[in-house]
């Protein structure tokens, strides 16, 4: 069921407004800090016995037991009870709202805020007069609670009574509970303990209908049993209902068949015998299925409503481009039926104009006049978006280093932006975060909304490893002379790749990348980059002389230039000969011959000699 429970309804009109309560601003260290409620104040005190400003944390310890009306408040005069608080202070205490603070009196094992049945009667004229009490969320770490008496006070939740292992009373009728599944963890209230549940009353917003609905459907209703299951539906027609009961103003009295309660929790009105003006509500009555002649869960669910001889009038709430801001409003009234409406504010906007049968009209002022019509009529109240607080950009490693400037984000209020990570040489996105939250979330685009505070995003990225530098050590012929090395490491380091000094042979040039370099032949260093490099050593081989042929090669020429110097002599002795005179044919052939021995035994000599010096000199 959606439709919107009224938090106050008439059944409660006749408190009156005798007191307005302040809450003064306070630290975290005064009472109103931690019980914000000045009636819970009272109430407190007068059970404690102690003035309001003595109410400590320590001293809620000390509370056992807590009462609307504190039992010395109610003295018994001749065996009847005398009530010595006024009709303004126990009109004031059903103003209670919230029982904040109440969680420190852990000992509370008894609570009994219910209004009195008779101040109700003597002091505002009726039996059943609801307090305004609605958030009991304190009592939920109170386990020691046996007895609890909520009648009577306006309670829609009731979450916070589950878990209560001693509990064994409990009375919490005459409220707007829909919901009582909470009670099923307390086993030993359900099978053996006192429960008074009965005659919930939710009162749902009012609602108009244009004149010619014949029908409406209402629902699906949730209403759950202890065991979370739906409870069942009647339709009521109050005849049954004498004067007494409240809700006899809102029985379902128009016609003899009104209404079906359908198989999913709903229930179809006829509404064909109603006219303009008339007014009446849907009340379905339920209970709960249990065993017992009387089922212990039971209300009403009242949706009061209006028939209107006019058509609604439909209010959109848009900004300047044309996206909705706000869920659409409609204005229901009898035809010529005049409405001021105060145009809502919004936060990150500002009023600009009202659109209206294909008209735009600027407005500034803070409310609009419309009128009621016999036709259906939309109205749109356009807004301008502010400028919103920016978008902080940051770019950092896993440890938290900035790798690059953070940049900002600038734009109006709600618009969305779509943040891509920056593309940063050498490194890798791998996650970010929004707001210093500490929730990581996998990288890729971010969608952010901007809106009036600032915000931040923060990338963090891996650094890139690379291992894409091949260096080759090659001769003049392209042949390899030593092993490729490969050089590694992250993109944007500097490695420095040396020459080899290989036997034999000298480096001439070296190739980088494509490029013949011919300087600094010993290294070179090397920024690693994304894409593959090549960094290529080329040889020269040496020719080589050992020292044995060095030596031969001067014996060599030491037996040539002695050769030559002996043939020379010879030669000069045998020109010498022939210019002496012949002598006969018999002593020119012994001359000859004696001179031919002598220069055979002079040549021998000096061969002998020459090998001698050679041989001396070799072993030196």
């Amino acid at each position: 069921m959606t439709t919107k429970t009224r938090e106050s309804s008439g059944l409660n009109a006749t408190i009156e407004p005798a007191f307005k309560l302040q809450n003064s601003a306070a630290d975290s260290n005064t009472l109103d800090s931690w019980m914000p409620d000045k009636v819970l104040q009272k109430i407190v005190a007068a059970n404690l016995g102690q003035p309001i400003k003595q109410i400590t944390k320590e001293s809620l310890a000390n509370l056992t037991e807590l009462s609307l009306i504190a039992p010395k408040e109610i003295p018994v005069v001749h065996g009847k009870r005398k009530y010595i608080i006024s009709p303004a202070e126990y009109r004031l205490r059903l103003r209670l709202k919230s029982l904040t603070g109440l969680e420190y009196a852990t000992n509370l094992v008894k609570i009994n805020l219910a209004p009195d049945r008779q101040l109700n009667s003597d002091w505002c004229h009726r039996a059943v007069l609801n307090s305004t009490l609605a958030d009991i969320s304190a009592l939920q770490n109170l386990h020691k609670l046996t007895n609890i008496n909520l009648e009577m006070c306006n309670l829609h939740d009731i979450s916070a009574l589950a878990n209560k292992p001693q509990l064994v009373q409990l009375n919490l009728s005459y409220n707007a509970i829909t919901d009582f599944s909470p009670l099923k963890s307390n086993k030993q209230l359900i099978e053996s303990g006192s429960l008074k549940l009965r005659k919930q009353i939710i009162l749902a917003e009012p609602i108009h209908l244009t004149a010619g609905t014949t029908s409406y459907t209402s629902g699906p209703y949730q209403l759950l049993d202890f065991n979370g299951k739906n409870m069942a539906l009647k339709i009521e027609t109050g005849k049954h209902l004498n004067a007494k009961y409240l809700v006899k103003q809102y029985y379902s009295n128009w016609s003899d068949h009104v209404g079906q309660v359908n198989g999913k929790q709903t229930v179809t009105w006829d509404l064909s015998k109603l006219q303009p003006g008339d007014s009446a509500a849907m009340t379905v009555k339920f209970h709960s299925n249990n065993s017992a002649q009387e089922p212990i869960i039971s209300g009403w669910y009242i949706i009061p409503f209006r028939i209107v001889s006019g058509q609604p009038i439909t209010i959109h709430f848009k900004d300047d481009a044309d996206n909705t801001i706000a869920c659409q409003q409609k204005l229901y009234g009898d035809v010529n039926t005049s409405s001021t409406i105060t145009i809502p504010t919004f936060t990150g906007y500002s009023i600009s104009a009202k659109s209206a049968d294909g008209t735009t009209t600027p407005i500034s002022q803070d409310s609009v006049t419309t009128t009621i019509t016999a036709h259906p009529q939309e109205i749109s109240l356009i807004y301008t978006r502010n400028k919103a607080a920016d978008i902080t950009i940051h770019y950092q490693d896993e440890t938290g280093k900035p790798i690059a400037p953070e940049s900002t984000i600038s734009g109006v209020f709600s618009e969305q932006k779509i943040i891509q990570p920056q593309d940063i040489s050498g490194y890798t996105p791998i996650r970010y975060q929004i707001d210093h939250n500490g929730i990581s979330h996998h990288p890729g685009s971010v969608a952010i909304v901007l809106n009036n505070q600032p915000q931040e995003i923060t990338f963090y990225y891996d650094r890139e490893k690379v291992s894409n530098v091949i260096v080759h050590y090659q001769d003049t012929a392209g042949k390899k002379v030593a092993p490729d090395e490969i050089l590694s490491g992250f993109v944007n380091d500097q490695q420095t790749a040396p020459a080899l000094k290989l036997s034999g042979y000298t480096i001439k040039l070296k190739d980088f990348n494509g490029s013949h370099i011919d300087t600094g032949l010993d290294t070179t260093v090397i920024t690693l980059k994304q894409k593959p490099q090549e960094l290529t050593y080329i040889y020269t081989k040496n020719i080589l002389s050992s020292k044995n042929t060095v030596k031969e090669e001067k014996s060599q020429k030491y037996k040539h230039r002695q050769k030559t110097h002996i043939n020379s002599k010879i030669q000069s002795i045998v020109n010498k000969k022939k210019d002496v005179r012949q002598p006969s044919a018999k002593a020119i052939t012994g001359w000859q011959l004696g001179l031919l021995a002598l220069g055979l035994i002079s040549l021998f000599s000096v061969l002998g000699l020459a090998i001698i010096y050679y041989n001396r000199k070799s072993k030196h």
